[in-house]
């Protein structure tokens, strides 16, 4: 089932990169499946206020998923690639439908038209103090009542992303979804997106028990990204469940379990590590720019 609401945290050097024009022109290129001539003429005017960050950086979230996405401009008679898959889903009636609501509510349709084979829906990206206006909840209403899909809101959160440094072989097993805990002497406050960077030592003989070759290990880069949703005592059934996967699980007093969820690979970026919590370099935040953050 489609979520109709969730928050998705962007790195603030990353907002600021777009509104320099050093985001559109890459993005465009690692995404021409998404983004058409039409969409960077309108953003190459546009981007210095900030305008279209939102649009582009959520369907880069979608993208990634293997969605096809359409931003903005999908029922224009003068956008005919993008009218064309519209009209392949609804009908010309439901294209027809949309500009006939567009004029009686005197508002835009929803920013991005998201699909993948049967499944498809709409979403309405907002960010700061922006909401839903009275006229789009009409109109968006009509939309999930004739065609029967979701019209998602997409809320952006600005947030500062961190990084920590993990050994190997734990920073590969977290990767590999067979450790969702990281133990820690210490807990933070901080939950988001944490962007894991693999530290030059490895503890070898471990790797070697839980099946990995300690050589093939990638040492000194930033190597993934996990959400880190919960700090809490490290406790019995902790060490059972890690002990199960084959991820550690001895018991130790006095430590703190970071719980990590939807851990997923980065291309590699040599870099040093840091102790603690660190903030995640700009020129590695734009590397990782087309990867969504998702607090959730």
């Amino acid at each position: 089932m489609t979520k109709k609401n969730f928050k998705l945290a962007y790195p603030r050097d990353l907002y600021l990169a777009w509104k320099r024009g050093r985001l559109h022109y890459r993005w465009f290129r690692q995404y021409k499946n998404t983004f058409d001539e039409d969409d960077l003429r309108i953003v190459r005017n546009q981007h210095a206020n900030g305008n279209h960050f939102g649009e582009w950086f959520t369907a880069i979230h979608y993208a990634e998923k293997g969605y096809g996405v359409l931003v903005e401009k999908y029922m224009y008679g003068n956008h005919s690639r993008k009218c064309a898959v519209v009209s392949k889903i609804f009908g010309e009636s439901g294209l027809n439908l949309l500009r006939k609501w567009r004029r009686q509510y005197h508002c835009q349709p929803p920013d991005l038209f998201v699909f993948k084979e049967n499944k498809y829906f709409f979403v309405e990206v907002k960010r700061g103090r922006d909401f839903r206006r009275d006229c789009q909840k009409a109109y968006f209403k009509n939309i999930e009542r004739v065609f029967g899909c979701a019209v998602v809101t997409v809320d952006l959160k600005n947030l500062a992303v961190k990084a920590l440094t993990i050994r190997q072989p734990w920073a590969e097993l977290i990767l590999r979804g067979r450790k969702p805990y990281e133990l820690r002497s210490w807990k933070t406050k901080y939950r988001g997106p944490l962007v894991i960077h693999s530290a030059m030592k490895v503890d070898s003989d471990d790797a070697r028990q839980l099946g990995l070759n300690p050589e093939m290990l990638t040492t000194g880069c930033f190597v993934g990204i996990a959400v880190l949703s919960d700090v809490r005592p490290y406790t019995g059934k902790d060490a059972k469940l890690l002990s199960s996967k084959r991820a550690g699980g001895d018991w130790y007093p006095n430590l703190f379990s970071w719980v990590l969820m939807k851990p997923r690979r980065i291309s590699p970026i040599e870099a040093k590590g840091q102790l603690g919590l660190f903030k995640v370099p700009v020129a590695v935040q734009r590397r990782i720019g087309g990867l969504h953050f998702d607090s959730r």
